[in-house]
């Protein structure tokens, strides 16, 4: 009988949690350079901007981390860590371009207004949701991860949800609740 299972936990090592620090703090300076551009016009606004905060930027790193360590792929191989942004997914996994959507909170896999024009275009195949332990406030982070589930870039445009004035995400983020992602068994 095969095992299905909703949620796969991951521990990224502090090597890689390392690695991901510097890489957060090469993605800031290169922004601050005027590298990517690109990047800089959904890099949102105001003091939600992810383009000069090397905390966001790290742990989306750790994110992509615990989620190709999820598909049992190595991390050090799998994600890119040189140059600028990703191409538009983070990790390649049976034929299928994944691109990890990190969260602090793991409630709803969530995908930025800022970027809510780029989403049909997007080069991605599969989304997944990937939660992990906040940085206390010296830095310090544990690496536990969740990696929810995930969903066809296809079916999220589909079925996905776009928060209200009243809701806690951003007004006009599209978002998928994770008890509607598909179980990470299923793939």
């Amino acid at each position: 009988m095969e095992t299905k299972y909703k949620t796969i936990k991951v521990v990224v090592p502090p090597d890689l949690i390392e690695r991901c620090w510097k890489r957060g703090a090469e993605i800031v300076i290169g922004y601050g350079r005027g590298e990517y551009e690109r990047s800089r016009l959904v890099g949102g606004t105001g003091n939600r901007r992810i383009d000069n905060d090397v905390k966001v930027q790290a742990m989306s790193r750790v994110c992509e981390c615990a989620g190709a360590m999820a598909m049992r792929l190595d991390p050090r191989d799998a994600i890119k860590w040189t140059g600028g942004p990703d191409p538009g997914w983070d990790f390649v996994f049976r034929d299928s371009r994944w691109d990890v959507k990190g969260s602090w909170s793991g409630s709803s896999l969530i995908w930025s207004r800022f970027k809510n024009h780029l989403l049909a275009s997007s080069r991605a195949d599969i989304l997944m949701m990937v939660y992990t332990d906040p940085p206390d406030d010296n830095g310090n982070c544990t690496g536990n991860s969740i990696a929810h589930g995930w969903v066809t870039k296809d079916n999220f445009i589909k079925y996905k949800l776009t928060a209200g004035p009243f809701d806690k995400l951003d007004e006009g983020t599209y978002n998928m609740p994770a008890e509607n992602l598909c179980w990470m068994s299923d793939w």
